[in-house]
């Protein structure tokens, strides 16, 4: 083999090599977006859980006196917290569950 055959096969190899990194690194990206979206989605699933729930709680109460409307929205936001503090019992404490926290 000459030596120019050999140079041209190094820089082949350097070639691959390097369009081997990009494509391990573009998959590796893609799957941090992938369960990045994922998470994203089950949080906001959660979070909807919690305010139906809370919405249910609340329904209860209504009788149409401003009363009961007023004990209805006590009893939605009591159940609430208590979802939001068991919520956020269950993160790490870098994390928060409510904004500006």
């Amino acid at each position: 083999m000459s030596g120019t055959n050999r140079q041209v096969c190094r820089k082949r190899r350097r070639g691959n090599a390097t369009l081997s990194m990009l494509a391990l690194m573009s998959g590796i990206m893609f799957a941090a977006l992938v369960v990045d979206l994922g998470y994203t989605r089950v949080c906001r699933t959660e979070l909807q859980n919690a305010a139906d729930a809370a919405t249910m709680a609340g329904v209860g109460y209504l009788d149409g006196t401003p009363a009961g409307m007023e004990a209805a929205r006590q009893a939605a936001i009591a159940l609430n917290e208590s979802i939001l503090t068991m919520r956020m019992e269950d993160q790490p404490e870098h994390q928060s569950v409510r904004p500006g926290v």
